[in-house]
């Protein structure tokens, strides 16, 4: 088999992958990785998605005892760092508590049980929001609940809610300042049908935040989750999966069931992007990942739509790809019906998707997402100065 070309979003640039050793790598190759960095790049401009990494390249400095005329900016982010994840961690603490009571189950996602279980620090893994997933029975219930307590989703839900959240990902909320919750009513955007968080709910494992319980995904299914998540290619994502990603693996690697984690992507059709993430893991930055395994992956069939969906994911922001994506989501959703019953009921679920009242708003909507999406790509042609803290 060729062997995969890392190239695009969703790999580390020369720039990111010397910020990735300066991070990640032992001494006295972080050090060299640090010093190239910055004679390339100077602290005043570095783009966002550099600055979201730069506490764990203090942190990794500062145990190999090593020290520049940069160290004090560097602790300065990482004390940013720490303070806001902790207020988020708090917060979201809150809402579980009160989504408890109500006897909605929450399973935390992402960042914030990568903090609690492998970084146990909380200035290494920026966010921008706390993940929680619920059952997606309860996602309207778990959206009343929010709402009461102050917190206002900033996307457009209309109509039959439990329809809304039994198609899409997630709703995103807000309450102040570093009080933000991603509402998820399925745990991967790929596999929004019913019974496709099932096994990450039997797998699922307690967790204690701030003396309340929650559940996390099982180290095999985080790492799925993380892989997946990263495979989207997300310029903003790049520095968040790789380091999340090892950290599962060089703690957990050697008990991990691997046959588990080929199944889990294989049922969802995801074996091409777990595939390849782990294959440049692997090669790059030498993760003890059985060969096997990727083997495995690699050579399962992967059907015209996984091979679709993956290189929609990966191209760039641009109006085709994202009505790609839409259309590739909304497949996976419908697998096993009939040809015209699923062009019958693509513009229904756009107009859940998108959250519009009449299914006549549709081409206005993709009218205004075409220019949002121009908008985009002419903002990406310019050197990034977005804000450090991201998903």
């Amino acid at each position: 088999m060729t062997p995969p070309r890392f190239v695009g979003g969703r790999w580390a640039d020369a720039r990111q992958a010397l910020l990735l050793q300066a991070a990640l790598g032992p001494s006295p190759q972080a050090e060299t990785a640090w010093q190239a960095w910055t004679k390339q790049v100077d602290l005043d401009d570095v783009d966002g998605r550099s600055m979201s990494i730069l506490s764990h390249v203090y942190k990794n400095l500062q145990s190999h005892g090593y020290e520049d005329a940069e160290t004090g900016r560097l602790k300065g982010i990482y004390r940013q760092n720490w303070y806001r994840n902790q207020l988020r961690l708090h917060n979201a603490a809150d809402a579980v508590r009160a989504l408890a009571a109500e006897g909605i189950d929450t399973l935390l996602l992402k960042g914030a049980a990568l903090i609690l279980l492998y970084y146990r620090d909380a200035a290494l893994r920026p966010m921008s929001d706390v993940d929680l997933l619920v059952r997606t029975e309860d996602a309207a219930r778990a959206h009343a609940v929010l709402e009461r307590l102050g917190w206002h989703t900033y996307q457009r839900l209309r109509g039959d809610l439990a329809a809304t959240f039994a198609v899409i990902h997630g709703v995103g909320y807000s309450a102040g300042p570093d009080k933000a919750i991603d509402l998820h009513s399925h745990a991967l955007e790929e596999c929004c049908y019913p019974g496709a968080d099932d096994s990450f709910w039997k797998a699922a494992r307690p967790l204690d935040l701030e003396g309340t319980t929650a559940l996390t995904l099982c180290p095999e299914d985080l790492l799925l989750h993380v892989c997946i998540h990263g495979s989207r290619g997300a310029p903003a994502r790049v520095l968040h999966w790789i380091p999340d990603a090892l950290a599962i693996i060089r703690q957990d690697g050697a008990t991990l069931d691997w046959d588990r984690l080929v199944a889990e992507a294989r049922d969802r059709r995801l074996s091409l992007a777990l595939g390849t993430s782990l294959r440049y893991l692997h090669l790059t930055f030498a993760a003890p990942i059985p060969e096997a395994s990727i083997r495995a992956l690699e050579s399962t069939r992967h059907g015209w739509l996984e091979r679709l969906d993956y290189r929609a994911q990966g191209g760039a922001p641009a109006a085709h790809w994202m009505a790609v994506r839409d259309l590739c989501r909304y497949l996976r959703q419908a697998r096993g019906q009939r040809p015209w019953t699923q062009a019958w009921g693509f513009p229904g679920y756009l107009q859940r998707l998108w959250g519009l009242d009449h299914s006549w708003d549709l081409p206005r909507e993709v009218l205004r997402r075409t220019r949002r999406r121009w908008r985009i790509m002419r903002r990406r042609r310019q050197p990034a100065t977005t804000h450090p803290y991201h998903r």
